[in-house]
This record gives C-alpha cells, structure tokens and sequence, in this order.
C-alpha cells in the first residue's frame, strides 16, 4: 500500500468513527430524554395521588368536625 493508500485509509477510518461516534452520541441522548421523561411522567402520577389523598383526608376531617 503506498502512502496515498494510507492516507485514505486513514481519512476514511477517522470519519467512520466520528459518525459512528455521532450516532452513539445521539442514541444516548435519545434514551436519556425518554428516561427523563418516564421519572416525569412518574413524578406528576405520585404528585396527583398525593393530592387526591390530601383531598379525600380532607373531606373526612370535615365530615368528623360537621358531625362532632
């Protein structure tokens, strides 16, 4: 192989691994958003709970206290 060969090879290689590289890169990117938005999703399902037991606590205090 003579050196113009190799500098091919070399140039060919060094981009094959920047897009490889770069599709790694967004892939992690792409899995990362969707686990931030699944520990969203999660987040705002325990926060509705929490607020429809506080409700629900809420109505039962008023009831004992209407009829105490």
């Amino acid at each position: 192989m003579d050196i113009t060969g190799l500098r091919n090879y070399q140039a060919s290689m060094s981009q094959s691994l920047t897009q490889a590289t770069s599709q790694i890169f967004s892939d992690v990117r792409a899995t990362a958003d969707k686990v931030d938005q699944k520990k969203q999703q999660i987040a705002d399902q325990g926060l509705q709970r929490i607020q429809e037991s506080t409700s629900r606590a809420q109505q039962r205090a008023s009831l004992i206290y209407t009829y105490a």
